[in-house]
């Protein structure tokens, strides 16, 4: 983040090194800790601001470390750079974006299902050629039992 050790122990208070909405989000992570009987500890992911200026994904586990009355003492704390995760994480789901737009767009028929059988995607260009929405044939052997009533029937099933 580019803060040196001493600058971040003396001199920069934690809360200003954040975005609202991370302040926000460690603010609650602590009442809920203070709250917390057993003291486990609690993990968000915040947006941190580096020196520079450029903000930053952070995994945050925090837990407060307690005297022999169990009152709060301090602060333990562990942050972890996310920033590449997240953004391969955006970059997925924009890829899944274009998938579904492509799947639901293509001119043939496209469907796909689980290793039992079941539709877990069918597009529209099926419905409009077999007249059958995913709601209708749930799973393959539906589809088969409705497509081609004679295959069940026969002993190569």
């Amino acid at each position: 983040m580019g803060y040196t050790t001493a600058e971040l122990l003396a001199t920069i208070k934690y809360h200003e090194i954040m975005t609202a909405e991370s302040r926000q989000k460690v603010l609650n992570l602590f009442l809920k800790e203070l709250e917390n009987e057993t003291h486990k500890s609690e993990t968000a992911e915040v947006e941190h601001i580096c020196k520079d200026g450029e903000k930053k994904w952070c995994e945050v586990t925090v837990s407060f470390a307690f005297d022999r009355d169990n009152h709060p003492i301090g602060i333990i704390g562990v942050t972890r750079d996310i920033s590449e995760r997240k953004r391969i994480e955006q970059a997925l789901r924009e890829s899944e974006k274009q998938l579904q737009a492509l799947m639901d767009n293509a001119p043939v028929a496209v469907t796909w299902t689980d290793v039992l059988g079941n539709y877990k995607y069918m597009n529209h260009k099926f419905s409009e050629l077999f007249g059958y929405t995913i709601d209708d044939v749930p799973t393959m052997r539906q589809w088969t039992k409705r497509s081609h009533p004679d295959l069940l029937h026969s002993k190569s099933i």
